[in-house]
């Protein structure tokens, strides 16, 4: 059926697309080296994928593979020895996201000689990176699982090895982000403008399956501790690491001084957090939710961004000339950079994130001792300022 069609050929989809729908595919790809191009939190976060996988094999043997892997890191050996085996990993580097995948087939297939494919392989090599050290002690862990789960006396040892592979590669495709054609839902399948809506949905669209196939199993009084324990490892513990990486903080916003009122922040922080992370993968739903729970400005696709910030310069502009005002350059320089991602393909999140993290390093370098100094300020540069908790 199309489904495989669509694994055969996974540009069959765009093969007599107009050439409007071309010029949004080539923004599409700018947009994903825009967003996730050289963005370290980004590939930091890779690390929440280790939740939804101790929920599958457990978490007692993915920490033995984790620790395994990370002793032997500079050696290579088990890396090696995973690609040997499985061809899903070794490829999956540039397959682990749908949009990363595109933004480099794009480049790659638009160039003439191909060679900006490199830079925006360099763009995305980060992400890449932390995703391989987060599947290959997954797919370890699960190859060690499958050799106990399907030993038996009428199983040889090469057909017990190959089960096993396939167990392993199936627990990577449907705990951690599987971008491949074969992976994607049928709702990131459709053409080039149905996909402008689901533009970094293969990172959340895993959660659906995984959180279907726990309801599936039973969902009776008796199956509630199991499915609590889905929702913790897959939704709250991702959010509360995703939190913290991107604030550098733990917990509400607000501290609390009456022991009610801070138990019921925490409460309410963790609520909507877990709730936020269970609408994530169902579109529409999702930014309904964020819109109640969240600080949360509402657009359809990214390329909302790119006409806010046209609308923001020439506003800019006209109010300069027809108010005789100073032109504001640091708002302007900041939406030119803005405005550069989506239409040229360059980081613009990271280079803003690092500008704003160099700032208020320097604005607090006086207030820091030396060990701050050192260990904050290359954090805030590369991540970013953190979000102080409000008093």
């Amino acid at each position: 059926g199309l489904w495989l069609q669509h694994i055969a050929n996974s540009s069959l989809t765009n093969k007599h697309v107009s050439t409007m729908e071309k010029a949004v595919q080539k923004i599409m790809g700018n947009v994903a080296a825009a967003y996730m191009g050289a963005n370290v939190s980004v590939g930091v976060t890779q690390i929440v994928g280790f939740g939804p996988a101790a929920n599958r094999i457990g978490a007692l043997r993915l920490s033995r593979a984790t620790f395994n892997f990370l002793g032997n890191v500079r050696e290579g050996a088990i890396k090696e020895m995973v690609f040997a085996k499985s061809a899903y990993m070794k490829d999956r580097a540039w397959n682990f996201d749908r949009d990363i995948r595109e933004a480099i087939n794009e480049r790659t297939m638009n160039s003439l000689t191909g060679g900006n494919s490199g830079l925006r392989q360099f763009l995305f090599w980060f992400a890449g990176a932390m995703d391989t050290f987060v599947s290959i002690p997954v797919w370890l862990a699960s190859y060690e699982k499958g050799l106990v789960d399907f030993a038996s006396p009428g199983i040889d040892a090469e057909a017990l090895e190959q089960k096993a592979v396939e167990y392993a590669d199936m627990t990577v495709r449907t705990t951690q982000n599987a971008g491949a054609a074969k992976d994607l839902a049928r709702i990131q399948r459709g053409g080039v403008l149905l996909k402008l809506f689901t533009m970094f949905y293969t990172g959340i669209g895993r959660l659906y399956n995984l959180t279907r196939e726990e309801y599936l199993k039973g969902h009776e009084m008796g199956d509630i501790p199991r499915l609590a324990a889905h929702i913790l490892a897959t939704y709250t513990v991702p959010f509360i690491v995703a939190d913290a990486i991107r604030k550098r903080t733990w917990g509400p916003d607000e501290d609390e001084d009456d022991e009610n009122d801070a138990a019921h922040a925490w409460f309410w922080w963790l609520g909507k957090g877990t709730l936020s992370e269970m609408t994530a993968p169902l579109v529409g739903v999702r930014d309904f939710a964020n819109l109640i729970f969240d600080d949360y400005s509402y657009r359809s696709t990214p390329l909302d961004e790119l006409g806010k910030s046209v609308e923001r310069m020439a506003g800019m502009v006209k109010r300069a000339m027809e108010d005789d005002k100073d032109m504001d350059w640091g708002k302007f320089v900041k939406e030119s950079v803005t405005l550069s991602g989506p239409t040229l393909g360059v980081p613009s999140k990271q280079i803003m994130t690092s500008v704003r993290g160099f700032l208020d390093a320097l604005e607090q370098w006086d207030e820091r001792g030396t060990l701050e100094r050192a260990v904050l300020t290359p954090i805030e540069i590369l991540m970013g300022p953190g979000k102080s908790r409000r008093k």
